[in-house]
């Protein structure tokens, strides 16, 4: 009998809303042996994404028992959790949301930074992992140089450089008409070392998410079928010569929340070019190491800057276990340094005056419904608030969209009032930040500019 690398014993989920108690899973047993691989399908709100968070370490059961190749994670602590998460499972996002400012190899080699590895292994992982996916002629390239399939594939390179024992994905309800919706979590295979071995890729398991009539995913071994009545489970095969590439299949992922907290380096030198007329700058040492605001004054004098704004990255989460590209910001600042981000001046300045204020992207507005007026609760793993809450309110005073279709595709983005960061957040990084954003005057003199700064 195949030994077991998922092992779920009557687990049960219940969530808390106000009063109201959501059982979700409701004693709940799965068994999926090492190299299965398995779709996950139902309709919304039957309990895929919560299983998947049970078994990607992302969340714990009210009660039950679940083992992942044979570590009982239910009853790891919080930070024991993450360490597990880092070195044992590869996530794939529903939404790919790569960071703009790095290259497709920097984007990959960012969970290998949590890692013992020298510069030059991680640089040889980053290239097998590119290599499997099709992009070794595209390492160089940024996101935004990369069409909507190129980044897909970026963000499933960047799941398995670390050789993670599973694969946990989640795909984009918006490509049904393609691919079965789905999430998943898969056995993989030892770390690349060759390209051989990097091409029989990531051996196991997947789960995919269906809409209310689901079917199996046509690349998986089982389909596993999640309805209010339980699970109902049917048995498909496929060929074992598959390969890695079948998870073309899977869009949208985002870099896991948890390794933003221990990233080492986040750019490759102090300073990156941005467009054409801007430049981002970080601290020499590190992304998480902060700057001083009161650096803003000198960095305007400097020839050839126009503007200066600052961001710093908040680790936002939506709900129950949904990553935002969230940054606390100068809205003035933005929205001088930033004219491609469209929104009416009254919201640009509602958004100045209210301490609370929060502007979301048009695109991440209409995902998940919000309004403006609305109080919007985000939770943050990474800056709880000075009482040791991680539950902050924000009030929706803006919605941006983007000047053209290129920068409409940008509006994934949630920008909050840096000045209440400031003041709330626990960890005191008053008058800190973790990047400067320079408007040049001439982007013929970038070069120049960026070795003045």
């Amino acid at each position: 009998m195949p030994e077991s690398m998922v092992e779920v014993a009557k687990v049960t989920k219940v969530y808390q809303r106000g009063r109201q108690k959501i059982e979700v899973l409701h004693g709940l047993d799965l068994d999926i042996p090492k190299g299965d691989f398995v779709a996950l399908m139902g309709p919304s709100g039957s309990g895929k994404t919560t299983l998947l968070n049970l078994i990607g370490g992302l969340d714990q059961p009210t009660s039950g028992e679940v083992r992942v190749g044979g570590s009982r994670i239910d009853q790891l602590g919080s930070g024991e959790l993450a360490r597990w998460r880092a070195h044992n499972v590869g996530f794939v996002f529903q939404f790919y949301n790569l960071m703009p400012v790095l290259t497709a190899e920097r984007n990959v080699e960012l969970p290998l930074l949590l890692t013992k590895l020298s510069s030059a292994q991680r640089r040889k992982n980053v290239a097998v992992a590119l290599e499997v996916v099709g992009l070794a002629d595209r390492a160089k390239h940024k996101p935004r140089e990369l069409s909507g399939g190129q980044e897909q594939r970026v963000a499933i390179a960047r799941a398995l450089v670390s050789d993670p024992q599973l694969l946990r994905a989640r795909q984009d309800h918006r490509d049904r008409h393609a691919r079965p919706e789905g999430g998943g979590v898969r056995p993989a295979h030892p770390a690349p070392g060759k390209r051989a071995a990097a091409r029989a890729g990531a051996r196991g398991l997947k789960a995919a998410a269906r809409h209310p009539r689901p079917r199996p995913d046509a690349t998986a071994h089982r389909g596993l079928a999640m309805t209010k009545s339980g699970f109902v489970i049917a048995n498909l095969f496929r060929k074992r010569t598959r390969t890695i590439l079948t998870l073309l299949s899977v869009i949208m992922a985002f870099l896991l929340f948890g390794l933003l907290q221990s990233v080492n380096t986040i750019f490759s030198a102090g300073a990156d070019f941005v467009g054409a007329t801007r430049l981002i700058v970080q601290a020499r040492v590190s992304f998480t190491s902060p700057l001083p605001i009161s650096m803003l004054p000198k960095l305007e004098a400097v020839p050839g800057v126009a503007r200066v704004g600052y961001s710093q990255w908040f680790g936002g989460v939506w709900q129950e276990n949904t990553p935002l590209i969230m940054f606390s910001i100068d809205p003035l600042r933005h929205h001088d340094i930033y004219p491609e981000y469209v929104m009416p001046e009254g919201e640009w300045q509602a958004f100045a005056n209210t301490r609370t204020g929060m502007i979301a992207g048009k695109m991440i507005a209409e995902q998940y419904g919000w309004k403006l007026g609305q109080k919007i609760p985000i939770s943050s793993n990474i800056f709880p608030q000075k009482n040791g809450s991680k539950a902050w309110s924000f009030d929706l005073v803006g919605i941006f969209d983007g000047k053209d279709e290129n920068w409409k595709k940008r509006t994934n983005i949630v920008y909050m009032q840096h000045d209440y960061f400031d003041e709330a957040n626990q960890f005191g990084m008053k008058g800190r930040t973790n990047f400067f954003i320079l408007k040049l005057t001439d982007s013929a003199r970038a070069e120049a500019t960026a070795k003045t700064v």
